[in-house]
């Protein structure tokens, strides 16, 4: 398995420059919606509605079962189902009448009988993505990488037009291909009409990608060297889908961790004197708030289309947190290094002290 570098060693003895041109802070705790899970199990990590199923695969990886996504996936509740011959899925989606399924396009009659978790790595470096439309199987992109290495990031635009392909990962070093320093798109119309067109934009460690009426919202990092030590940091910019260049600055000092179907809000991440705080930034404004109550970072996020807010997944839980009343912070200060102590750090928390909401029952 490659080696996977997560780069925070370095950081617990350093802050940014922007926390200490932010004069004041004041931290409230953010209001919440709390679901457990046996009521909604599942929510798709966007806003589709149900007009897109999400696929479970058996063991085998050999038949998938679909589900809307609002649904607990019991036997009572699925939509669909499909047969897969020598190919093995670890689950996908449908969308207007074409399964999207990932896994492994062809597979040889030796490994149909050994479960998809249990396939030999060394004979399978790669990851598939396929469609299944009108009784045709379609292989859309196939990356060089093992599932157990990185699962690359795909989503579906906003209007359903593209599939999209994010491989580049943000704050982790994943020895990284030739590839990852792309984003991947497909048109979803023409794939249907047997058409597979890959429109392959280069754009250098370029994460987390989404398309809203032909642009191109997504993180960036950036690597600075102080002191013979390296430092990663994130903006967030849009684009036009037909030229990547033509860039307008978002957010400074920023990790994209995802926004809202309208493009109006996102839900970043940023790193305030040696803790990692989730926020919420107003685009038009340029300007966030910090989401506090719960370590929301590490957990898994998504925009709820029922709730119409960000939510966490806690594991037997869903969080969904409201929007801020205000929004008082600069989203725009530029990056730099500052050095400070572990002391400096303790000092400033034992200033601001977070509050925390009862743990979750």
């Amino acid at each position: 398995m490659k080696k996977v570098i997560i780069m925070t060693v370095v950081m617990s003895i350093m802050t940014l420059n922007f926390c200490k041109s932010q004069k004041r802070y004041s931290f409230e705790l953010v209001k919440e919606v709390i679901v457990l899970k046996g009521l909604y199990w599942y929510e798709f990590p966007f806003y589709y509605g149900n007009s897109i199923l999400r696929g479970v695969a058996n063991p085998l990886g050999n038949s998938l079962k679909f589900w809307e996504y609002n649904k607990k996936p019991e036997k009572n509740n699925v939509v669909d189902s499909l047969i897969l011959r020598n190919q093995k899925s670890v689950g996908g989606m449908k969308i207007d009448n074409m399964f999207i399924l990932n896994g492994y396009f062809n597979i040889s009659d030796e490994y149909v009988t050994i479960p998809v978790d249990s396939l030999p790595y060394s004979k399978f470096q790669n990851q598939d993505t396929w469609t299944y439309f009108n009784g045709k199987s379609t292989l859309i992109k196939s990356f060089p990488v093992s599932y157990s290495d990185k699962n690359i990031v795909q989503r579906i635009s906003t209007d359903k037009r593209y599939l999209i392909f994010n491989p580049y990962y943000a704050g982790i070093d994943i020895q990284a291909e030739p590839d990852d320093n792309f984003i991947y798109l497909y048109d979803l119309k023409k794939i249907r009409q047997g058409i597979v067109e890959e429109n392959k934009i280069s754009c250098d460690r370029c994460y987390n990608t989404y398309e809203m009426n032909d642009t191109l919202i997504f993180g960036k990092e950036f690597i600075v060297e102080e002191r013979s030590i390296e430092f990663t940091y994130s903006n967030i910019y849009k684009a036009p889908m037909n030229n990547i260049n033509d860039t307008t600055l978002l957010a400074r000092n920023m990790e994209l961790l995802n926004i809202t179907p309208d493009g109006k809000y996102i839900l970043g991440k940023q790193y305030l004197y040696g803790k990692s705080l989730t926020i919420i930034l107003d685009v038009a404004l340029k300007k966030y708030q910090y989401i506090i109550g719960r370590n929301y970072h590490l957990e898994g996020n998504f925009y709820s289309y029922q709730m119409q807010k960000f939510a966490f997944d806690f594991g037997t839980h869903f969080v969904y947190v409201e929007f801020p009343d205000a929004y008082p912070y600069d989203a725009m200060i530029p990056y730099k290094i500052d050095w400070y102590s572990d002391a400096d750090d303790r000092a400033f928390w034992e200033k601001h002290i977070l509050e925390e909401h009862q743990p979750l029952k």
